[in-house]
């Protein structure tokens, strides 16, 4: 539990420092398409973190592998699992779904029709 509650604490400070000390190699690194997607999919990375790293077992057990969940080779192979999973969420549930919400409650939503202002 230490670990956790030092990386969250790590987390608010390097965010406070970027926020109040803003620098250009910040800048530069914030703004990466890589770091951009990443934070897209999101929430997609937290919701099947748990899931991909349980399947991924499941499945070196299947192949008669029984590593260590901590071994480096399986921490990066989960860590590729739970990215394609979050991304193949975000491109096919979380996409449409926000494309449907600015339709209906975006500012084009808010705008009267061409209907509308004709009555």
């Amino acid at each position: 539990m230490t670990e956790r509650t030092f990386v969250s604490l790590f987390s608010v400070w390097f965010i406070a420092w970027g926020i109040y000390y803003p620098s250009k190699t910040l800048t530069k690194i914030s703004i990466h398409p890589l770091i951009n997607y990443t934070g897209k999919i999101s929430y997609g990375i937290y919701i099947y973190h748990f899931l991909a790293a349980s399947a991924l077992l499941k499945g070196l057990n299947a192949f008669g592998l029984t590593p260590n969940r901590f071994e480096l080779w399986v921490v990066c192979l989960n860590f590729l699992a739970t990215f394609a999973v979050a991304a193949l969420s975000y491109e096919y549930n979380e996409k449409p779904i926000l494309k449907l919400k600015d339709k209906y409650f975006g500012e084009m939503a808010k705008q009267p029709k061409k209907e509308e202002l004709a009555a």
